[in-house]
């Protein structure tokens, strides 16, 4: 087991405890996300320079998986967080630090390019309203896709595709609406988020088609969204582990009226053995 896979373990009791609380308030409460960062979560992927993990994808995945069990809202919150931390391997160094440096650092963002950014010089003038901004109240900082647009229509690149950036922000300068109203990952905080009329510096944004690694390490040479998949994947396997367990024990507390156990029954057993066996094959593929 690796370190990090241990400090997600350590952290599952209290993923549980919050449950309630996630529920209520639809959001990851403040607390849990603090005891998250704390354990370097969030910046499992930050490179090493930053003071992040720069952790091998199979660590990653198998971190997320280990939270899923407890909650796949937390987990879905922390995926979201770790996998954008990448991005700092992108950024010159002095605004990755600005961004992702500090041990409790937590971005977080929309990737999906909704916003509209014309460039001012040195800058950005951005715009835009974004859906399923997961974990955004626990952000320090946000990012947004953005259309690059140049009097009024987008500028294209030399095989005539949209020029496309995530423009970074501190959350202070991000408005969010409370549009997250589900019963699944109900504890993520997915609302909407608006930037509206912002300045930001150009340093301050990501192309992932269009720009390439400052920090050359196995990690950033791994395709970013095939990342972000593998971490989306990572939370249901580790969902649905949780749950098989969950009803494992429960089969084995309940009693039939002469008294055997649930678990005890020959239909139990082919059913909850067909699932897990459905299980291991996609967890395994």
């Amino acid at each position: 087991m690796s370190e990090w896979v241990a400090r997600a373990r350590a952290l599952q009791g209290e993923a549980r405890a919050a449950q309630a609380e996630m529920d209520q308030q639809r959001r990851m409460p403040a607390a849990l996300a603090a005891r998250l960062a704390n354990a370097g979560l969030f910046r499992l992927c930050v490179p090493k320079a930053y003071g992040g993990g720069e952790a091998p994808v199979r660590d990653l995945v198998e971190a997320l998986e280990a939270l899923a069990e407890a909650d796949a809202s937390a987990a879905w919150v922390v995926m979201i967080g770790a996998t954008t931390g990448a991005l700092a391997a992108y950024l010159e160094p002095a605004v990755a630090r600005e961004v992702f440096g500090e041990a409790d650092a937590i971005v977080t963002g929309v990737y999906a390019p909704m916003g509209r950014a014309v460039s001012e010089g040195e800058s950005y003038r951005v715009n835009g309203q974004w859906k399923w901004n997961s974990g955004g109240q626990n952000a320090h900082w946000i990012l947004g896709g953005c259309l690059l647009l140049e009097n009024g229509k987008p500028k294209l690149n030399a095989a005539g595709a949209p020029l496309m950036r995530m423009v970074i922000a501190p959350r202070a300068d991000v408005r969010h609406t409370d549009t997250w109203h589900t019963g699944g990952l109900r504890g993520t905080g997915s609302g909407d988020m608006a930037m509206s009329d912002l300045l930001i510096p150009a340093a301050r944004s990501v192309s992932l088609t269009d720009d390439a690694p400052c920090i050359k390490a196995p990690l950033y040479a791994f395709p970013a969204f095939g990342m972000l998949a593998l971490g989306i994947a990572a939370v249901a396997s580790g969902n649905a582990r949780g749950a098989l367990d969950d009803f494992a024990a429960a089969m084995r507390a309940k009693r039939a009226p002469n008294g055997r156990t649930l678990a005890e029954r020959g239909t139990t057993q082919a059913l909850y053995a067909q699932t897990e066996a459905a299980y291991a094959a996609a967890r395994a593929f």
